[in-house]
């Protein structure tokens, strides 16, 4: 069998298993390695506008919905901000906590992009796994 690092796109044929039940962005690991969850807080860092950001933090309230990409996967999820961050303007980042829509395969410090609109507004690394 050949080696694969982490990242890299494959493709596999696993024979006796129904195409219908699989999604792209799914993760294959050892047993135990990494486990699906939908909770998790994480520290966020909003993009300026020089840096591609929308320059605007309307989008960034309790119950926004935001699109989150982790490794291949997409997916929505909605933030509630701590009580104790006043004000945050980009080129900040700040502490939130995130609830996805459904579980998929996540770990402390995984690092993601976060999307509004279709447009990447800034970049996270989870801190804490929310069980």
């Amino acid at each position: 069998m050949m080696k694969i690092a982490q990242g890299e796109y494959i493709g596999i044929m696993i024979d006796s298993l129904q195409k219908e039940k699989f999604k792209s962005g799914q993760v294959i690991a050892t047993p135990g390695l990494i486990e699906p969850h939908t909770q998790f807080k994480c520290e966020l860092y909003i993009y300026t506008k020089a840096e591609g950001g929308s320059g605007t933090l309307k989008y960034l309230h309790n119950g926004a919905k935001l699109s989150f990409d982790f490794w291949t996967t997409k997916i929505r999820g909605e933030i509630s901000i701590s009580k104790s961050v006043k004000k945050v303007n980009p080129g900040e980042s700040l502490e939130l906590f995130v609830k996805l829509e459904y579980s998929i395969a996540l770990k402390k410090d995984l690092k993601f992009t976060f999307r509004k609109d279709n447009k990447i507004i800034g970049k996270g690394i989870i801190t804490q796994i929310m069980i």
